[in-house]
């Protein structure tokens, strides 16, 4: 057997993202879940998302941390930028993930750990993240790419104790998504130990 390190993803929400020419109080003053019947707000949601996806070709170089150097899609958060997002698990991260090791990365967000555990394991290692969000997915592509990592493999699904699809909510945010019945997203679930098995 590898060794392997999970990660559950991100223990709070997502990073404000900044944005140019639009009015800040239109893409950010408003929570989804506000508002007497949510109308106006889901499609302020909507426009949100589309924005940060039309931004995912705009990025700049992280300036501390881990990864300073690299390259970082601007819309998908400022303190992954500034090198300051969740400093404890990072720290955590760099004092566990060794070269060679296999890493899962289970709610992949925007690919930050994903990054800094493929950057820990380098070429002898591997990391699986799984994500189900379009978004998210495009953003971690998006990183996978303009950093030259190989040693990345998105899986684009949630973990779940079985296979097949669910509904996932992902009005909450884009780092705090789950699997709920009412969800306003099909995603494919697929099992942990399942896939590990498969690749031993």
């Amino acid at each position: 057997p590898f060794p392997a390190i999970v990660d559950n993803g991100p223990s709070y929400g997502p990073t404000r993202s900044a944005s140019v020419g639009i009015p800040w109080k239109l893409l950010w003053g408003a929570s989804p879940q506000r508002g007497p019947k949510g109308a106006n707000d889901e499609v302020l949601r909507k426009l949100r998302e589309w924005l940060k996806l039309m931004g995912c070709s705009f990025t700049v170089r992280i300036r501390g941390g881990p990864l300073e150097g690299m390259r970082w899609v601007a819309t998908s958060g400022t303190s992954f930028i500034r090198g300051s997002y969740e400093s404890f698990k990072t720290e955590a991260y760099q004092r566990y993930v060794e070269a060679g090791d296999v890493v899962y990365d289970i709610g992949g967000h925007v690919g930050y750990y994903a990054v800094v555990a493929s950057v820990l394991a380098g070429e002898r290692g591997k990391v699986f993240t799984f994500e189900p969000r379009p978004l998210n997915i495009a953003y971690i592509k998006k990183h996978i790419s303009v950093n030259g990592l190989a040693n990345i493999e998105v899986i684009e699904a949630a973990i779940s104790d079985c296979s097949g699809s669910a509904r996932f909510e992902s009005r909450t945010g884009t780092g705090t998504g789950r699997l709920s019945v009412g969800g306003d997203l099909e995603v494919t679930t697929v099992v942990l130990v399942d896939l590990i098995d498969g690749s031993r």
